[in-house]
This record gives structure tokens, sequence and C-alpha cells, in this order.
């Protein structure tokens, strides 16, 4: 292999390095350390590289790429890697089994490994991203705090469409109605919240939600401390009722 064709064929892979990030940062736009911290993040990555590559090598084999000869070798390779690996990763049809289409073609084989990788990927990024809430989330109480975390969500990122604002007043009314209890519940929100303002906007926004609040969830902790105060006395009363009757 010369270095041409070595280049030609790294240059590839990095354009289905990314693509493939590109997918990614759509679907975790809060944290690129996170995609590229993560060994699934970068199976993900070389994955398409990868594809990219072999459908590179399958396009000039085959002539597809004559009609840019002449042209500058390095667009060449981009525009051929891209629109090769475009059809490598087409469905030539779709077929409905059930409630589920799926793909007939070289995607579905591609699937099965991409899926496997992005599986990966979430439980990587979910994990780092609870452990960051709950260091947060210890500052917080959901009742003190939840108004002010829905007014920050429909006000401070002008991108958001009212579908994105409409979705997460759903979820902060589903949260509401958990049966699970309030630290809980903040953990939740905070994980909705982490998604939608990103890792540095929601810890500055919570440091300064733990400080402006702070009185209101002093009073939400004595007031939860006192009521499984009361509900442990209530508890310890008929268990001696209990005895007492069992005697």
């Amino acid at each position: 292999m010369t270095a041409g064709s070595l280049a030609a064929f790294l240059l590839a892979v990095a354009v289905g390095a990314a693509v493939g990030l590109s997918e990614l940062l759509s679907r975790y736009s809060w944290s690129l350390g996170s995609i590229l911290s993560s060994v699934a993040g970068w199976s993900y990555l070389l994955l398409n590289g990868g594809v990219a590559a072999l459908a590179y090598r399958a396009a000039m084999d085959w002539g597809f790429g004559n009609v840019l000869q002449g042209k500058p070798e390095f667009w060449r390779v981009v525009l051929v890697a891209i629109g090769a690996m475009f059809l490598l990763r087409s469905s030539l049809a779709q077929v409905r089994f059930g409630s589920h289409e799926v793909g007939i073609g070289l995607v579905t084989i591609l699937e099965v490994f991409s899926r496997r990788a992005e599986r990966r990927l979430d439980q990587a990024v979910a994990s780092e991203r609870w452990s960051r809430v709950d260091k947060a989330c210890t500052k917080l109480t959901y009742r003190a705090t939840r108004a002010y975390w829905t007014a920050v969500v429909d006000t401070a990122l002008a991108s958001q469409s009212e579908g994105e604002r409409a979705a997460f007043r759903a979820a902060v009314e589903k949260i509401d109605e958990m049966p699970v209890d309030d630290d809980t519940k903040m953990r939740l929100l905070a994980m909705a919240l982490w998604e939608l303002l990103g890792n540095s906007l929601f810890e500055t926004i919570a440091n300064e939600a733990s400080v402006r609040f702070k009185k209101e969830i002093e009073d939400d902790r004595a007031t939860r401390t006192a009521q499984l105060q009361q509900l442990a006395e209530l508890k310890a009363e008929l268990s001696k009722l209990s005895t007492g009757g069992k005697q």
C-alpha cells in the first residue's frame, strides 16, 4: 500500500468517524467528553470509520469514483467515502414485522454492531450522569426548587422548541406522580435537566439554586425529618400495641 492510498484510507476512516460522532452528538449533546472518554464511544466511532473505509474501497473497485477523476484527491476521497457510506448504510427495502420495520440490506448487519455499541454508550453516559447528578442533588430538594427549574427550562435556552418545553413539563408531571421519595424525584428531575442544559450550565444553576433557596431547602428538609420521625414513632407505637395484643 502506497503512502497516497494509506492517506486516502485514513481520510475515509476520519470521514466515517465524523459521521458517527455527529450522530452521537445529536443524541448525547450534553457532553462530548462522555463520548470520547468511554470505550463504547470509541468503538462506535471506529465502527463507522471502518464502514467508511470499506465503502470507499468498494466504490473505487467498482469504478464509482471515476466521475471525480482529475479532481483534488482530498475532495475525491471525502465525497466518495460519504456517498459510498450512505449507500452501504441504506436499506434496499423496509419489511414490517408486527409494529417494527426492519431494513433489508447491509444496513441490517451494521445495525447489529451499532446498536450494541450504542447500548454500551448509553450505559456509560447514564452512569457518569447519575454520579454527577447525585453530587449536585445533595444541595437541593425537589419541593423547594421544582418551580425554579421549570422556569429556567422555559426561558434559558432560546433554541428549544415549544414541543421540547412541553415534553419537559410532561416529564416533570410524570415525576410528580411517581410513588417515590423526594430525593429520588430530585435526581430524576436532574437527569432530565442535565440532558437539556448540559453539564456546565446545569451545575452552575444548581449551585445558584442551592444559595438562592437555602432557607426553603432547609425548611423542606426540617419538615421531612419531622415527618420521618413521626412515622418512626407511629410504627414503634403500633409495634408495641401489636406485641401487647399477642400477649
